[in-house]
């Protein structure tokens, strides 16, 4: 069984015991963290469902690099961008009452 979920203007699938990376988010060294999202099963249709995860570190991507140029103008422009993400570990998935 998965579900998805929504977190920083995008969706994720959950699976139960995966990791997921997703964006960065504020949160406390011990604590959970906690979505809610829906799940789709052929018996009882779509269900509501909530999401507990653990927070596993912070890390950053590798960096993408920007390069614009005009052609027969001096004109270069150069910029990188490295997006912070967080690692979760998805440890359950329940349906929600």
């Amino acid at each position: 069984m998965y579900a998805v979920f929504e977190t920083g203007g995008k969706q994720y699938r959950a699976i139960k015991g995966a990791t997921v990376r997703i964006e960065k988010l504020p949160y406390v060294e011990g604590e959970s963290l906690e979505w809610k999202g829906f799940c789709f099963s052929e018996e009882a249709g779509m269900q509501n469902v909530v999401i507990k995860a653990e927070p596993l570190g912070v890390f950053r991507e590798p960096k993408v690099l920007i390069f614009k140029k005009t052609q027969r103008h001096t004109y270069r422009r150069k910029q990188g961008h490295r997006q912070n993400l967080l690692w979760a570990k998805i440890q359950d998935i329940s349906i929600e009452d």
